[in-house]
């Protein structure tokens, strides 16, 4: 059992790690932890702590992929927010869609 503490420590770090934000510190905490598994021999006494182990790695794949989706979310409101700004959509009296460019057009005329 002394032998899966490491892996505890590894899957709590980077459960913290998700929580902070500290998403930098997650490849190198995901490369420890396969270097690790793939040294590690196990048993048929492991199999409860081995358990344990797989929750809580489900529990940071949920935590990861919704922190991607909240990401995703922030990038596609501030792409929104940008062409927003760039043009105004309405809609006509036929109830059709029209697009307004607010980026006035400027042009330089030259003169001799």
């Amino acid at each position: 059992m002394p032998k899966l503490k490491k892996l505890r420590q590894l899957v709590e770090l980077e459960h913290q790690a998700l929580i902070r934000g500290e998403f930098e510190k997650l490849c190198d905490i995901h490369q420890e932890k396969q270097s690790f598994l793939s040294a590690l021999s196990l048993t048929n006494e492991d199999a409860e702590v081995i358990e344990e182990v797989r929750e809580k790695m489900k529990r940071n794949h949920i935590l990861f992929n919704e922190s991607l989706a909240g990401m995703r979310a922030v990038i596609s409101r501030m792409q929104l927010k940008t062409s927003t700004a760039r043009t105004t959509n309405t809609y006509d009296a036929r109830g059709m869609m029209v697009s307004f460019n607010n980026v006035p057009k400027t042009s330089i005329t030259l003169r001799a």
